[in-house]
């Protein structure tokens, strides 16, 4: 029966090999699963790895901007003397005491490479 699902595979063999073992034709089917079962797996695992340097670069981009916001806020605050102190005012101070701005600052996200990646939830 597997010689039978695989006779294309097979009769490709014998026009180019006309003395075509059965033995022969057995490896060359499984080497064909074999080929195809791994091709396909690598193709998942490199999809599945996209999808999760995608969602990095997605929640990396998201802090970035919700730092970003929250620090021109703590600003505006401070500028209107209505602030409590918290570690963004502080954070503030030291741009200000450097004589730097919002602007001249880039917030980078890296992940720790010692850190166990979390199993990921699949969409049902």
């Amino acid at each position: 029966m597997q010689l039978a699902q695989h006779r294309p595979e097979i009769e490709a063999e014998i026009s180019r090999a006309p003395d075509l073992s059965l033995r022969a034709a057995r490896r060359l089917i499984s080497k064909s699963k074999t080929a195809t079962t791994n091709n396909r797996t690598d193709y998942e695992n490199w999809i599945e790895r996209e999808d999760q340097n995608q969602a990095q670069a997605n929640a990396a981009t998201k802090l970035a901007i919700t730092l970003t916001k929250a620090l021109r806020h703590a600003l505006s605050l401070q500028q209107c003397e209505k602030s409590p102190s918290n570690a963004l005012n502080g954070l503030l101070a030291k741009l200000g005491s450097s004589k730097l701005d919002l602007h001249d600052i880039a917030i980078v996200v890296r992940p720790n490479p010692r850190a166990r990646p979390r199993p990921r939830r699949r969409a049902a």
